[in-house]
């Protein structure tokens, strides 16, 4: 089933240069388990916050417990977030021109996946409201810019360090959050890739 190979669909031969620990966080195959502590950081402006607030976004916070979930659901990823408590779920899907939609609600968010130093990078690549099989192209200023970077430390094969900043219109970056995951579901990655 390599439809379910979603980041290595969209990356091509640069997935293969991304360091283990990335690579396991981001492939499913077909499902996976992360676990981490991130540090949650906010705007101090009060409309800002209210807009944070609005949209979902985890509270300000350090050494926060996460726990990642993903899984494959016909040709779509369902990651899972939880941080300490507060939940956060995206579905994530292949888009024309070698994107990669995340969609949370009606609001769906385009990237073009880079790698850079090794680095897995989300570039911010448009916005759609998607209202059933309608995908309704947006102007830049009609939502959230989100830029994720994912990467290891040289020493730290088995982890995964995550840095997400969120910037709004008039605003500019509203939060961030970020740390480090470790894979820790059980099933082997040979076993999985047989599958």
């Amino acid at each position: 089933m390599d439809w379910l190979r979603l980041h290595p669909r969209a990356l091509g031969d640069a997935w293969d240069a991304l360091p283990e620990a990335v690579r396991a966080c981001h492939d499913p195959s077909p499902s996976l388990e992360a676990e981490g502590s991130f540090t949650v950081t906010r705007t101090r402006s009060q409309l800002a916050r209210i807009a944070l607030a609005l949209a979902g976004t985890p509270p300000a916070g350090r050494d926060v417990a996460v726990r990642l979930e993903v899984r494959a659901n016909r040709d779509e990823q369902i990651w899972d977030r939880d941080l300490a408590g507060f939940r956060m779920t995206t579905i994530m899907s292949l888009a024309p021109g070698g994107l990669v939609a995340e969609r949370r609600g009606p609001l769906e968010l385009l990237f073009r996946l880079e790698t850079e130093a090794r680095a897995l990078v989300y570039r911010p690549a448009g916005l759609r409201l998607r209202l059933g099989p309608l995908r309704i192209p947006l102007p830049s200023f009609c939502g959230p810019r989100v830029e994720v970077r994912a990467w290891c430390e040289p020493d730290e094969d088995d982890v995964m360090h995550l840095r997400v900043s969120m910037s709004l219109p008039l605003f500019g970056e509203v939060t961030t959050y970020g740390g480090a995951l470790r894979r820790v579901d059980a099933r082997p990655r040979a076993l999985a890739a047989a599958s």
